[in-house]
Order: C-alpha cells, then structure tokens, then sequence
C-alpha cells in the first residue's frame, strides 16, 4: 500500500524490515511474522509421505462468482472475488511431525477506500487506490482448482505477495483476479492457470448509459468524493497486518490514483473477471487440469454444537442423504455409457460404488467419540469432538475425506465434466469441504495438553487454553497467554492490551448499545478477529526447531511490553506468551537437565533432606551448568543480546539480573515443578533455585565464569 513499509508483521514487533534484495521466499516461509504466512492455518492434512519426508506444497484458485454457473460479471452490485491458497508441510517439535498448514488470501481496496465515490471512481473512470491483501481463509467460494507445487513457485508467490499493493488496487488495472493471474501465470507458471485467466470487456456497473449529462455530474461528484477521502485518510493509520504503523494513504497512493485517474479512457475496460475466471475453470479439463473443488453447499446442514454450526453426526448424515441422488445420477450415466462403449472401466464401477460410503469416516468418529463418553460415564452431548477424539484419529478421517474429493473429480474426468453430473457431484465436493473444515478444527484443538517432552509439559496448553487474570488501570481481564500476546503486539503495552480488550468485553455483554457504542463495538469486534488469527500464527514459534536472532529480540520485547503497566501472576510463574517462549530458548541450552539429574544415584530417589543435600545440588549443578554453557556458548550470547536490547539500562549487573531471574521463573520453575505426588520433585524444585543464587554470587564458581564471558560477549554486540 506504500512504497517504503514495513513488511514485519505481527503488530508492534520493532525493527523487522523486509530487504527484498536479501530475504529469499523461504526465509519468509519460515517467519511466523510475515505477511502473509501469519495467515497460516494448522490443517489436519497429510502432511508427509510414506518415509516420512514432507510433501510438496499445492497452490489453489478459488473464485466466488457473483452468479454460480454464469460469467456474468455483475450480480447486482457484486463483483464475486478471486483468491489464491497455498497448503505446505511444516515439522513441529510438538507432534514430532510434519504438520500440513493452510492459508487463503486476496487483494482488495484497502480498508476506507471503499466508499460510494471510490467504488464509482474506480469503476467509471479506472481510478487507482491504495489496496492490501486480507486473510480469506473464512471467504466462501463457488469454484476453485488446486495444482500441486514446487517450494519455489510457493515461495515466488509469497515474496511477490508482500509488495503487491504497492501499487494500488483499481478494478480493471489492479483487481482481485488480476492479481491471483499474476501469482500463478507470471510469477509461478502453472500452466493450468494460463488456461484460466483471460481478459474480456467487462462493465462492471449499471451508469455506462447515464447520458451525457449524468456523465458529467457524476464524474465531477465522484471525483470530489474521492479527493476528501484522501485528506481524511491522510493521517489515519492501517491496522491490518501488512499496514500496522503505517498511515492508510501516502503521497505514493495519491500520485497513482491521478494518474490512474487522467488516464482514463473509455467506461468499459479490458479486464480479468471473477465471474469468466469461474467458468473456464469450471471448463478445464485433462490431466493437468488441477483438482476441481467447491464450498457452495445450495443444502441445509443441520446445526450441532455450540461452537460450530455441524458436528460429526449431522456432517456425516447429511453426506448419507445427498450420496443416494450422486450416485443414483451416475449410475444412470453410466448405464448409457456402457451401451454406447460395450463396457466401464472397473475402476468407474468401484468410484460409483464408494459413492455410499464417503460418510462413513465422520460416522466412525462419532462412534468414537460415543464410546469415550460412555467410558466417562456421561452424555455423549457433553462431551467436545476435539476433548473425545485423538489428533491421529481426526487426521485419519480427514485424510480419508480428502480422497472423496479426489475420486469425485476422477468421476468428473471420465465424463468430461457431463452437465449432468457436474452440478450433484459439485454439490457433493461442497458437502465434502464443509466437513475437512471441520475436522481441520477439531485438529486443531486436538490434543491441547500434549508434552512437548518431560521438561517444558504442556506448554500448548499452558499458552491457548489456561486462562489468566491481567490487571491494568483499575481494571480486570480474563485472558489466555496467547490473547494477551496477541493485544499487546497490537496496541504496544499490557495496559492498553487490558483497556482495549476490557471495552471489548463489557460492550459485548451489553443488552442495549447505543448507536455510537454498536459503532465501537464493531471497530473491537475486528481487533478481536485479529487477535485470534495471531493466535494461530502464536503456535509457529512454539514449534521451532531453531530460533533467529529476530525470533529472540521479539521474545524479549514482547516481555517488556507484556508488563509494561499491568500485572499479573503469570508473569511471575513464567506463564506468559514471553516466558514460555524463553523457556524454549533456555532449553536450547540446558535441555535435558532434569533427565541428568535423574541419573544421578543420589538424586534418583531423594525423600529426605540432610545437612548436605543442598550442598550436593549445588556442586552438582554448577558442573552441570558449566558443561551446558561451554557447548553452547554462542547460543547464550544470543540470548543475552536480545535480553540487553530489550532492557533500558543495559549494565553487566542488571543483565546478569535479568538472567538469574529468567532461569529461575522459566526455567526451575518449569523443569522441576514441585508435586505432593513425586516427592523427589518437590524437594528439587525448593532446593535448585536457591543453589542456582549461590553459585551465581560465587565469582569463583566455574558456571559464573562462564556466565562472564557470555555477558561480555554480548554486551560488546550491537542489536540484532
């Protein structure tokens, strides 16, 4: 939306910029901050093959037609919308896997740009105004076509993403159509997509025949309409993701929309549609064609649950019903065809066949989830999917789900694409996709208390489900570690973070707003919906297998800015985002300590305590510590430069402060958690902390030589 913008960005992480003479597409694939991999969805996908290795990416078309079925252009006053999918495998230190994520996209006018006299502007006259890319992953659609990928052509499209709206969105020049063309035909070259992408005349509105003289009031009206939204818009700022900081229009934007504007030909242009995008996919056919898919279920899905609007019962009888007309369609298909040709190919009769039992996955599930509820001794109704239902169980379903797809587009294939059968089978890939989408959800609260090893517990837990009181300005949030992350990178400080989200709360439990409190809640109600796709994108530094120096510096400031005016226990048990965060880091260098610990003889069984237990911790500890630093030196220095950069006064001793309260609050707190049922554990976890104080204070200690070292080491960087 700017020539010279940050490219970061979670909110309010300092410092991050995007060079892009230098950051390749996989650097951004690998930063959870960046535009628009922040966007990226866990999915209970297969992720890798039969060795074990990851899959190759995929990229998807999507289009939503303003009409179903027609490449007219215009369906009232919709355009429809064109977005573009990108699937990849990821290893997660979690679930010690490859995991499959998922994110969906699309090019709009940046948001304040879509007023009457913009809209007008850039219809009847071409204009050019500031745009940005939004996250689409709930944006229904028509039709799409998925391709398999290259990690090249995947990561081509990300870094070709991230300056995209540079140059502004118009409705012929820039649309959204036209920019998925040029991530898949000039930037990735799928070859299916040339096949896609097509300019024809389009008009997008009803005005071209208003006659000579609304012409000219209309353009003198619009005009001025837009020249007001840009000096309103001048010194407001963009809260999306790829715009925070950053003010919604710049002189950049204003040269491009006069420009656009003086330019401007004739009313009806040129132009990629979403609507003729529709169809020739819906055309395609062949091997190449990509994989047809759908989400315009036209049925009803009976509501269950709370959370969703279908559960795993009414998804899989719904797929029950609609099965019996699919296949009763194509069997009769079939019954001409073997008159015709003296036969079918048996793999034909076995795809009619499996037709019946597509919803037979979900239905195993539900099955399973009965059972657990039965074994718990309470209402299956009580009981959530994702509490019931293991992750491998729910990955299997889904993977089985997405076959149905495939062998539903085989059946496409071998009757290219009859009208006849077309419109049931794409009503059953529709059904199909409603039901992956669930399943993706329950994936991804699957599991929520799952270890990433005995040191650090459930920290996926700890961060997404345990909830927190935050304090701030005389007033009371109840957050998880996450969310509280999440509006603190948006608005700079805990204390705004509990301000924010406190009206928040109190004006959704509000009965009767008033017309400027609806207005208000609607604006919080946006932040709440960023604040849960940080969430997700949350989950990505919890399962790095390796830390950056960015990665560390944003650690820390986040810490900082956590506490910036508001308190909270957690901060105190290391249950922040931040200190469970550095306690990931911390095991980079002392991981396994308790596991040592546990070998040792004297430690293995400790029940009581003598006069010289503590004394055998401590001696045992600080060689232990010592070893730790010395193979990881380098590893610690980064650590401590990015505790430095986040500090205000950046001395030896309030570093090695800093330190020694981090290592006691996410480290000893965490490893050697104190339990009344593991005694052993609970003497080690009162005893450590004050053995770690005493060998630190000791100057002769060989961990606090060490220590030495590494402070000034890192006191001698600059920033990262």
């Amino acid at each position: 939306m700017q020539e010279k913008r940050r490219h970061d960005i979670i909110p309010g992480w300092e410092g991050a910029t995007y060079d892009k003479n230098k950051n390749t597409g996989a650097d951004i694939l690998a930063d959870f901050r960046r535009v628009p991999t922040v966007w990226s969805k866990l999915i209970g996908e297969k992720a890798e093959d039969d060795k074990g290795k990851p899959l190759d990416p995929a990229v998807t078309i999507y289009v939503d037609q303003p009409k179903e079925g027609s490449s007219q252009s215009m369906d009232g006053g919709e355009m429809g919308h064109t977005m573009i999918g990108i699937e990849y495998s990821r290893f997660s230190k979690i679930s010690n896997r490859y995991e499959r994520y998922k994110m969906k996209y699309g090019f709009y006018p940046a948001g304040g740009m879509t007023t009457v006299s913009n809209s007008m502007m850039m219809i009847n006259r071409g204009a050019v105004v500031p745009g940005q890319l939004v996250d689409d992953a709930d944006h229904g659609y028509t039709i799409s076509r998925r391709y398999r990928a290259t990690n090249k052509q995947v990561n081509d499209i990300i870094k070709a993403s991230e300056t995209y709206a540079d140059k502004g969105y118009g409705y012929y020049s820039r649309n959204c159509t036209t920019f998925v063309k040029e991530m898949t035909v000039d930037v990735a070259h799928i070859p299916a997509a040339a096949d896609i992408f097509r300019q024809d005349e389009v008009g997008f509105s009803g005005l071209a025949n208003v006659g000579m003289f609304g012409a000219i009031a209309f353009k003198s009206n619009a005009a001025a309409g837009s020249e007001n939204t840009f000096m309103d818009m001048r010194n407001k700022y963009d809260l999306s993701y790829q715009g925070i900081g950053n003010k919604r229009v710049t002189a950049q934007d204003y040269e491009n929309y006069q420009k656009s504007v003086e330019n401007a030909g004739d009313w009806a242009k040129m132009t990629y549609s979403p609507a003729d995008a529709g169809e020739r996919m819906r055309r395609l056919n062949g091997a190449g064609a990509g994989e047809m898919g759908s989400f315009s279920y036209s049925g009803k899905i009976p509501k269950n649950g709370k959370e969703v609007s279908y559960g795993l019962y009414s998804l899989s009888k719904t797929i029950e019903g609609e099965s019996f007309g699919v296949s009763e369609i194509v069997g009769n298909i079939m019954q001409d065809a073997a008159v015709q040709s003296g036969g079918l190919p048996e793999d034909l009769i076995n795809l009619k066949m499996e037709i019946m039992a597509m919803g037979y996955p979900l239905n195993d599930l539900n099955n399973e989830a009965i059972s657990y509820a039965q074994k718990k001794n309470v209402a299956r109704n009580t009981i959530s999917d994702f509490d019931a239902l293991p992750s491998e169980k729910i990955r299997d379903a889904r993977s089985q789900m997405s076959e149905n797809i495939t062998k539903l587009n085989r059946i496409l294939l071998y009757f290219r694409n009859d009208k006849r059968v077309h419109t049931p089978i794409m009503k059953m890939i529709s059904l199909i996709n409603h039901s992956l989408n669930y399943l993706d959800y329950l994936y991804n609260n699957s599991d929520r208390n799952k270890q990433v090893d005995d040191e650090l517990g459930s920290i996926r837990g700890d961060m997404f489900t345990k909830a927190h009181e935050i304090t701030a300005g005389g007033k009371t949030v109840t957050m998880s570690a996450s969310h509280y992350e999440a509006y603190t990178q948006m608005y700079g400080s805990g204390a705004n973070a509990v301000k924010y989200y406190s009206q928040f709360a109190e004006l959704k439990n509000k009965k009767d707003r008033t017309s400027s409190e609806e207005a208000e809640f609607k604006k919080l109600c946006k932040i709440e919906q960023l604040a849960n796709n940080f969430d997700s994108s949350h989950r990505y530094l919890l399962e790095k297998d390796s830390f950056n120096a960015d990665d560390i510096e944003y650690i820390f400031s986040m810490g900082k800015k956590e506490k910036n005016g508001a308190d909270s226990i957690m901060n105190q048990q290391g249950e922040s985002a931040s200190g469970t965060y550095q306690s990931l880091l911390l095991q980079k260098v002392f991981g396994g300590m308790k596991e040592r610990m546990m070998q040792e003889a004297e430690f293995n069984d400790l029940t009581e305590v003598d006069g010289s237990t503590f004394q055998k911790v401590q001696d045992w500890l600080d060689k232990d510590m010592f070893n730790c630093i010395s193979k990881k030196a380098m590893g610690l220095s980064l650590i401590l430069v990015g505790m430095k950069w986040a500090m205000d006064d950046q001395k030896k001793d309030k570093l090695m402060e800093e330190f020694m309260t981090m290592m006691i609050t996410n480290w000893f707190k965490k490893v050697f958690r104190a339990s009344s049922s593991n005694k052993t554990m609970s003497i080690l976890g009162q005893l450590l902390p004050g053995a770690f104080m005493n060998i630190m204070s000791d100057k002769s200690s060989k961990t606090r030589n060490a220590m030495e070292i590494c402070m000034s080491a890192a006191l001698s960087k600059g920033p990262l």
